[in-house]
């Protein structure tokens, strides 16, 4: 990716893989301020797509201890424990199917990690080839939307004992199913995506680059920025999973990276120094749902040397199309 430094996983994720608010600072300028925006005039012909919402996924915890609610016991193919408290009315999951998720996870009866705290919701998909079966995938395929369920698993039994956990420790997951996007309708999104990144390209080769510097807002950093789009809720702050969409180019339009292509957006957590300097102060100018163009100077990039491996020359100042999810 090369924007990315490194990336550290929660123990969930972890597991899983064993089974396998700023505004713009005071004193910025405001060049093109109170001017028709051309530049938002050629994205607005952009393809229409809706981008998944975290509000969509912000359901209220339940405290399973005390609802007491079993409407199902018994052990799963891999011989794990598991509760389920809810049936709800509907289809299960299929294999290819990405399941939405929320999750409360406890050591010896001790809550250690939430997601309704984070506000932030995972997601798996469903696979049936893993050479070790995973507890998360197990438990799910076992709801339907709306469903809750607890599953317990004795590290003793795991293939290695996880970092932070002892032998003889027991760890429940209780999981509720959020939603679930079958196989087919998930690869449509993909290509719903990779049609928006043509669409931008279209718009990139109308030589839009000197217009969209003529119309940016710049901070005392130096740091470019035109937000076509403003998104919705709080602004980007550190400690916030970020999850984007972009296109990046050099100042002659060649572009160096592009998700759109793949359909797969770059996650990153802000403040973590993941990202390049231009980035973490950027994205606080953002909320989710926002398109901007970010035009970063050398010095807030890569530097003097640039990157070789992300194919940035010395020297390069960038220009990013953005989109956050």
């Amino acid at each position: 990716m090369g924007l990315q430094k490194n990336h550290s996983y929660l123990f969930l994720l972890l597991l899983c893989l064993i089974f396998a608010q700023c505004k713009p600072e005071k004193g910025a300028s405001t060049v093109g301020e109170g001017k028709t925006s051309k530049i938002k005039n050629l994205f607005s012909s952009l393809s229409d797509i809706k981008f998944p919402k975290e509000s969509d996924y912000l359901w209220d915890n339940e405290n399973f201890d005390k609802s007491g609610a079993v409407v199902e016991k018994g052990r799963s193919g891999s011989d794990f424990n598991y509760v389920l408290h809810t049936k709800k009315i509907g289809e299960y999951p299929k294999v290819g199917d990405w399941v939405t998720y929320h999750v409360n996870q406890y050591r010896n009866g001790e809550l250690i990690f939430s997601s309704y705290d984070t506000k932030k919701p995972f997601k798996i998909e469903l696979k049936s080839n893993a050479t070790v079966p995973n507890p998360v995938i197990e438990a799910l395929a076992f709801t339907k939307i709306g469903d809750s369920i607890s599953y317990f698993i004795e590290v003793n039994r795991l293939p290695r004992v996880p970092q932070g956990f002892d032998v003889n420790d027991i760890i429940r997951l209780e999981l509720r199913n959020l939603d679930i996007v079958p196989s087919g309708q998930f690869k449509n999104y993909k290509e719903e995506v990779k049609k928006r990144g043509k669409d931008i390209h279209e718009v990139i080769r109308t030589g839009f680059i000197p217009l969209a510097l003529d119309e940016m807002q710049s901070t005392p950093s130096g740091l470019k920025y035109n937000i076509l789009q403003e998104g919705e809720g709080e602004f980007i702050k550190k400690g916030d999973d970020v999850e984007v969409h972009f296109i990046g180019l050099l100042e002659d339009g060649t572009v160096f990276n592009d998700t759109y292509k793949t359909g797969k957006f770059f996650r990153f957590k802000k403040g973590n120094n993941h990202v390049i300097n231009g980035w973490e102060e950027g994205f606080s100018l953002l909320k989710k749902g926002a398109l901007a163009i970010f035009y970063v100077p050398y010095n807030l990039a890569y530097g003097e040397a640039g990157d070789e491996r992300a194919n940035i020359p010395e020297k390069a100042n960038l220009i990013f199309i953005i989109e956050t999810l």
